[in-house]
């Protein structure tokens, strides 16, 4: 296992998109490390109004962390 983000102030965020068709798109994201910050994100995004964007996901702790899961629920406005 690598040290760095778990004892290193270093650390990474690594993020993606797949486009699953007309206006809906996976997305991930990982943030490493050990701090309460340090988890990855999964979800969908859809655009579902012409300068909107509603986006869901969950949100899942590094290991060995001891925060809870989380939900994701973002309405993004696109100018």
């Amino acid at each position: 296992m690598s040290r760095l983000g778990s004892q290193s102030p270093l650390g990474f965020q690594l993020g993606g998109e797949l486009h699953l068709g007309h206006k809906k798109t996976l997305v991930f994201d990982h943030i490493s490390g050990s701090t309460p910050i340090s988890m990855s994100t999964l979800g969908f995004t859809r655009y579902f109004h012409k300068n909107w964007i509603f986006s869901l996901g969950a949100q899942i702790p590094n290991h060995h962390q001891f925060v809870p899961n989380g939900i994701v629920v973002e309405f993004t406005r696109v100018l």
